[in-house]
């Protein structure tokens, strides 16, 4: 059983997904819903290089926001229904940084404010 445990843990950390937290010590904190309308915010304003922690909650199960996805990063995060699940983040120099459910449907967006 232990094998069995381990083996689907290094398939999950293999793939890039995690349900663990990974929190920016020196970010800020923003909370974003997961509902059947997308993501509360959509759109988050950083500065350039900013450090975020973007903490995902999914209150229910009826959405498709189980996995969030950083395209820019690789980056896999799951979110299981009622949990609270941090990622740690840094805003680009410049432009957005985006992030999707599994299936592309909803779609957030950490903006760079200009200069």
């Amino acid at each position: 059983m232990r094998t069995l445990m381990a083996l689907s843990l290094m398939a999950l950390a293999a793939c890039g997904t995690s349900n663990t937290a990974e929190v920016s010590p020196d970010g800020r904190f923003v909370d974003v819903d997961i509902s059947s309308g997308g993501y509360t915010p959509a759109e988050i304003n950083a500065t350039p290089g900013e450090s975020l922690n973007l903490v995902f909650f999914r209150a229910d199960a009826n959405n498709c926001g189980g996995t969030v996805v950083f395209p820019d990063t690789g980056k896999k995060v799951e979110v299981p229904v009622g949990e609270k699940v941090t990622v740690g983040v840094k805003a680009p120099e410049s432009g957005n940084l985006a992030f999707t459910c599994d299936m592309n449907m909803y779609k957030g967006t950490v903006v760079v404010a200009a200069h």
